[in-house]
């Protein structure tokens, strides 16, 4: 028996459809996040080495009592999430230039 499945459509409308059977060979569990060990040689100032094993590296900063504080996550921000600049700045920088200028 097929089932059917209320879908909510981007401009909000609603439509009863046929669901896609599942794959015989997908789990319903979700996928766990792996955190290879690897990456690109990186400097610790603490020690003055150079590590391309992440355990490696915190480690190091751990045994000389520091603390990794922060994160990079630049390259998995949504597209746009960077458009937050402050309202106003534009026309501070104008007036600034202006005063600048005279």
């Amino acid at each position: 028996m097929s089932e059917y499945h209320w879908y909510t459509l981007g401009d909000g409308r609603r439509v009863f459809r046929k669901a896609p059977k599942p794959s015989p060979h997908r789990s319903d569990l979700s996928r766990p996040y792996i955190r290879a060990d690897g990456m690109d040689a990186v400097w610790n100032p603490v020690d003055g080495n150079h590590y391309e094993s992440r355990s490696q590296y915190e480690r190091a900063v751990k045994q000389a009592g520091c603390e990794i504080v922060g994160d990079d996550k630049g390259h998995w921000e949504k597209a746009g999430a960077r458009d937050t600049e402050p309202k106003g700045v534009k026309e501070d920088i104008v007036q600034a230039w202006q005063q600048l200028s005279s």
